[in-house]
């Protein structure tokens, strides 16, 4: 019985993932397969949200300029008894197929503020940004939301960011551009994720209210070795420069690219080059406090 609820599941999984109006076939060798995947992640997403099975880790951003580490990006892990370790890649979808996308989004928010006002409270304050997924914004109650996990940690709106990747999804853009805008004059940071990937568009930074910009890994990969890369990296910066935006630099993983970075002006960077995601404690570590210069990684 329990197998073939499996899969059902992933049947189910299997139609919406390819459309409306699909059928899916339940079929003898779908537990191997991805689809049978998504249907463990898909039982077990409540259970992880109800017995604290997600953890954030913290990618550092550092100052190209400083060394320093002024904010970290909070990043979604997922330990799972019965599924082991289940990346973003699988249980994002699922979580978006199901609604579960919702309190797992706000779950997130809260604990990066929490996050957020322990580092204030010991005095090594860090702006925390997290992703909002498109299905956040449609809903319609994001500022709401974010409102009320400042208030509860008492955190200054400055110590927030949002970081929103354009896609698809984001079906009302008017709509979505009120919330931001809302959010930005409340205080807190709106960073536009990935530009430079295929559904990043410069009609986007007309359409969007936005504080920064962060270009996409695969912008940067080449800036030390092909000078039409570098050239386009350039153009990007010019935009989002002309347009008051702070850029952010991902996947940096060379002392060159960082070089080319800081020539350009690049405001941060982030990439394993300055660190991995952490783990809190892990993070404050390695990272010194801002009294020792600004020199970086401990």
């Amino acid at each position: 019985m329990k197998t073939c609820s499996r899969q059902a599941d992933a049947a189910m999984l299997q139609a919406k993932h390819e459309g409306k109006r699909r059928l899916g076939r339940i079929d003898p060798s779908l537990p191997a397969s991805r689809f049978a995947r998504q249907a463990l992640i898909r039982r077990r997403l409540p259970q992880a949200l109800e017995s604290a099975g997600f953890s954030l880790h913290y990618q550092p951003l550092m100052d190209i300029r400083t060394g320093w580490c002024p904010a970290v990006e909070a990043l979604l892990r997922w330990e799972d008894p019965e599924a082991g370790r289940v990346s973003p890649d699988e249980f994002i979808h699922v979580a978006e197929h199901t609604g579960m996308i919702h309190a797992l989004g706000l779950w997130v928010i809260d604990e990066a503020c929490a996050q957020a006002r322990r580092w204030a409270d010991v005095g090594t304050a860090r702006a925390v940004s997290v992703n909002i997924s498109p299905l956040q914004l449609a809903a319609g109650s994001l500022v709401r939301d974010i409102h009320a996990c400042l208030q509860r940690h008492s955190l200054p709106p400055s110590l927030l960011s949002i970081e929103i990747t354009e896609s698809a999804a984001i079906s009302d853009l008017a709509s979505a551009a009120a919330q931001l805008r809302a959010l930005m004059d409340a205080g807190i940071g709106v960073d536009l994720d990935d530009y430079g990937t295929a559904y990043s568009s410069l009609s986007l930074l007309r359409e969007l209210p936005l504080t920064g910009l962060k270009l996409d890994k695969s912008l940067v990969d080449t800036i030390d070795t092909d000078p039409t890369s570098a050239v386009l990296l350039a153009a990007a910066m010019a935009s989002a420069k002309a347009l008051g935006l702070k850029t952010t630099a991902e996947g940096v993983e060379r002392e060159s690219q960082l070089a080319v970075l800081k020539d350009l002006g690049c405001d941060t960077a982030q990439g394993y080059l300055i660190a991995r995601p952490l783990p809190p404690a892990d993070l404050d570590n390695a990272w010194a406090a801002p009294s020792d210069g600004g020199q970086g990684p401990a």
